[in-house]
């Protein structure tokens, strides 16, 4: 008896609001139709609270010694397909990553270097030289000159006028499925090198991955030993580390997506032309710009871009055949009387 009654309890407001809900339809509310229920689900904008309100209604039910004719397994499926739709509908919106720029960057690959991590020392400074995506183009890195459809990384010795150069061959990319060479020439100041010992070494991919290396020994197999979870706690506690003038606001929200943004962040802030950015990042579409603090660019010509990009990319719209839509259900039609006359 105290279950039940401790049931009744804790359903009791959901259930005062099923009963509100059949009264405005002037529906009974143990007599209600799938379509009933459907309608009684649009009303939550959060999935979580649109599958408690209903497991209230089955208790009603239950409680009553009623069969509810809306709840087979057929219905059911809509029922879920209803709640996944609000949960996708009103999400909350995702913080978006921080950038990870120069600045910050230099910093934390210094720090690493100190902690004994030249791995994830390297790994920060070519995932934003390069503006990786961390998880499929830079952790799978190999040595150059090993057999097999991996992404590999080779240095280039300066050559006349040229500074030298750090390549990297990638199998695939995201917007270059058949590969995709990447190169990054010296930072340093003359490209000489001269400052390789000071503060531009932990910018400059080239001499960054010659120290590296010379560290490391072995060139054989993957660059890195590390996992992507220790991965982004280290980055997350070393960020803390770094003086407060670089740190972000949430250091909670970085995630891998900083080192991408961040080179998008950076080429913006010293003024490169968009074009530059576009390239840099392998970008084909207008999705650059989630990466970008769009006050650093003129926004005409980026909704410009966007425009163009989409009307060359987007595939043509699907006819409509005027198909119903739940949301035209007459009150109190069940639900498969209204699909059997659906239009095919």
């Amino acid at each position: 008896m105290y279950a039940v009654q401790k049931s009744a309890a804790s359903y009791a407001s959901k259930v005062k609001l099923w009963l509100a809900f059949c009264d405005t339809l002037g529906t009974d509310p143990l007599g209600a139709t799938s379509a009933d229920v459907l309608r009684y689900l649009c009303l939550f904008q959060n999935g979580d609270s649109a599958g408690g309100y209903l497991t209230a209604i089955r208790w009603l039910y239950m409680h009553n010694h009623v069969r509810p004719l809306w709840d087979d397994t057929w219905c059911r499926s809509l029922y879920a397909q209803r709640i996944a739709g609000i949960k996708k509908t009103f999400q909350p919106a995702r913080k978006q990553s921080p950038g990870i720029m120069r600045d910050l960057q230099s910093e934390l690959s210094r720090v690493a270097w100190a902690d004994g991590s030249p791995d994830e020392s390297l790994a920060y400074c070519l995932g934003r030289e390069f503006g990786f995506r961390m998880q499929s183009e830079c952790f799978p890195l190999q040595f150059s000159g090993l057999p097999g459809g991996h992404s590999s990384v080779k240095l280039r010795p300066a050559a006349g006028l040229s500074r030298s150069a750090l390549e990297v061959a990638l199998a695939s990319r995201k917007n270059a499925p058949d590969g995709a060479i990447m190169v990054r020439f010296c930072t340093c100041p003359a490209g000489t090198g001269a400052q390789a010992s000071g503060r531009s070494v932990w910018t400059c991919p080239v001499h960054l991955f010659i120290l590296w290396s010379q560290r490391r020994g072995s060139q054989f197999g993957s660059l890195f030993r590390f996992s992507e979870t220790s991965f982004v706690r280290n980055l997350r506690s070393r960020i803390l580390r770094c003086p407060a003038a670089l740190q972000p606001p949430d250091v909670s929200t970085v995630t891998l997506r900083a080192f991408r943004r961040g080179m998008a962040q950076q080429l913006a802030r010293d003024k490169q032309p968009l074009s530059v950015i576009l390239r840099a990042g392998g970008w084909r579409s207008g999705a650059f710009a989630l990466y970008l603090d769009m006050g650093l660019l003129e926004s005409e010509a980026v909704l410009d871009l966007c425009a163009a990009e989409d009307e060359a990319e987007d595939a043509p719209p699907r006819p409509t055949r005027g198909r119903k839509r739940v949301a035209d259900l007459p009150p109190g039609e069940d639900i498969r009387r209204w699909c059997q006359g659906a239009a095919p």
